[in-house]
């Protein structure tokens, strides 16, 4: 059982990259991922699944579109908006990182939690190249 800190823990890693060319709408669509690594079965390439209650979630990644414009990422959960405004994003670049940290007062097990260009941006075209991955890190302290 892996530690942290000398705690031990449960970690559920998943991971992405590449996608389907995907035309998104201002929050509605969430953002694909189409190279999946996950051998838990907690994320479909679009949304990932919370597996235990009590866990802080890890979220960083990058999107690329086909245009270059000022976005907003946001981190959705159930279909609603968790936050919408942590990355706001120059409109000089078409790559835009994200990172988002949610607590364990945030979620609970079976939360459905996804990505997706949110309210305030304009949408876009996902451009499907190495560029546009994600890492999610699901942490249980034990």
């Amino acid at each position: 059982m892996p530690k942290i800190n000398g705690v031990h823990v449960k970690q559920t890693v998943v991971s992405g990259s590449g996608n389907g060319g995907t035309a998104l709408t201002v929050a509605v669509t969430d953002m694909d991922f189409t190279e999946v690594s996950d051998s838990t079965g907690a994320w479909d390439g679009t949304t990932y699944t919370v597996q235990n209650s009590n866990s802080i979630i890890n979220i960083v990644g990058q999107m690329s579109l086909t245009t270059n414009a000022s976005r907003f990422v946001g981190i959705y959960k159930n279909g609603l908006v968790l936050r919408d405004d942590i990355c706001n994003f120059p409109g000089s670049t078409s790559t835009h990182s994200f990172n988002f940290q949610i607590a364990p007062d945030e979620i609970s097990e079976g939360d459905s939690l996804s990505i997706r260009i949110a309210t305030g941006s304009g949408g876009g075209t996902l451009n499907n190249i190495s560029a546009h991955y994600i890492t999610i890190v699901e942490t249980q302290i034990l």
